[in-house]
């Protein structure tokens, strides 16, 4: 039987990992920002967060650019498959899929 007081407890980070393949697959930390309604300075301060706590880097960032690392490439494919997983076991529960369904 599925654990969802767990899966509450790990929201924040299924957030991050939302914001972080968003930010990828966008290279934009502006266009992430304005997807997920959150603020640019917010976007960079949870990426950071989670880098350190991956202990990689994900991003190169310019003042123009924002690419994805080679960890960050393996991180993508992890994330993202974290979140399709999280997607089909608990549909209405995750923060995830309802950003998904609302985008």
């Amino acid at each position: 039987m599925a654990n969802h007081t767990a899966l509450a407890n790990h929201d924040g980070f299924l957030r991050d990992l939302q914001l972080f393949c968003t930010v990828a697959r966008r290279a934009s930390f502006i266009t992430a920002s304005n997807e997920m309604g959150i603020s640019p300075s917010h976007v960079s301060k949870r990426i950071a967060m989670l880098e350190k706590s991956l202990g990689v880097k994900l991003f190169v960032r310019t003042t123009r650019r924002v690419s994805v690392t080679d960890d960050g490439e393996a991180a993508f494919l992890w994330a993202q498959k974290i979140l399709d997983d999280v997607c089909k076991a608990w549909p209405i529960r995750s923060p995830v899929s309802r950003a998904n369904r609302a985008g």
